[in-house]
């Protein structure tokens, strides 16, 4: 019945709980029209979700990035691979990585002696002096970097035009989006169907997801330089539940829909009674 009064409105899976809310909201109003109900409810809205603005993008998704790099004309493609790398492998942010300097420890520099990023309070989000710990990967990939090029900024890519100047955070982020759009890497949708494109962030939220699985929500969050563990565990930790599943079944040895209840250790009757 309800199907047929709301008209152009269908019933649907909600995806987010904000997007369940505005759904009650639209109801609320047709039953106002209908003189189902004298006055239409308030529907409050929450200020903010648990819900990824992104998500971390696959290996293979950054092989393809890395593979469409040439499309934004840059004259130096290479230099924006190696920023790309250096996003993937170091999780840092995009303003952050384009400060980051060989050796000016006014700023951000690197100490690849103690496998550290030395950054000055001015000089990155926290704003305070820290001593921030190098992924492993990240300081092999600088290691790599020959020794008399280890001079200036680490990361030094070019726009389509050269107007003498470093490229804004804000132009090499749009740049690493037109990236993403060209690899066709969706990471979110609109419930108006805008599509988002991976962007630098989707790198560092990668470089949480990995390292997630890898070591304890306290050390990630010292790699990631979060103020409060929270916003650890709220963006990086335990999101994929499809691969929680996965490995609690192979703690298990067995995979999805193989287990017999009556086959395991232990039976339904000496599981403890609870009284009613």
């Amino acid at each position: 019945m309800a199907g047929d009064h709301l008209g152009a409105t269908q019933f649907h899976s909600f995806s987010t709980y904000p997007q369940a809310l505005r759904f009650l909201a639209v109801v609320y109003n047709w039953a106002v029209k209908q003189g189902f109900i004298p006055v239409c409810p308030s529907v409050a809205m929450p200020k903010g979700t648990d819900a990824m603005k992104g998500r971390p993008i696959t290996e293979e998704e950054f092989d393809r990035m890395i593979e469409k790099a040439d499309c934004i004309g840059a004259k130096d493609p290479e230099e924006w691979r190696f920023l790309l790398r250096g996003l993937w492998w170091s999780g840092l942010r995009l303003g952050e990585a384009l400060k980051l300097h060989w050796t000016d420890e006014n700023h951000m520099c690197v100490d690849l002696d103690n496998e550290l990023i030395i950054m000055q309070a001015h000089s990155h989000k926290a704003k305070r002096y820290t001593e921030s710990p190098m992924a492993p990967e990240f300081a092999d990939m600088l290691r790599n970097v020959p020794a008399e090029n280890r001079e200036g900024f680490v990361f030094n890519p070019l726009g389509f035009r050269d107007m003498g100047t470093r490229l804004r955070t804000d132009t090499a982020s749009k740049l690493i989006v037109k990236i993403g759009k060209k690899a066709q890497i969706k990471v979110a949708e609109t419930d108006e169907g805008k599509v988002k494109y991976a962007s630098a962030h989707d790198f560092r939220r990668a470089f949480g997801f990995r390292w997630s699985r890898r070591v304890s929500s306290t050390l990630l969050k010292e790699l990631m330089r979060h103020k409060n563990i929270a916003t650890t565990e709220k963006f990086y930790v335990g999101q994929n539940a499809k691969d929680t599943v996965k490995r609690l079944r192979e703690s298990l040895g067995t995979s999805l829909g193989t287990s017999d209840p009556k086959t395991e250790k232990g039976t339904h009757d000496e599981l403890p009674q609870v009284p009613n």
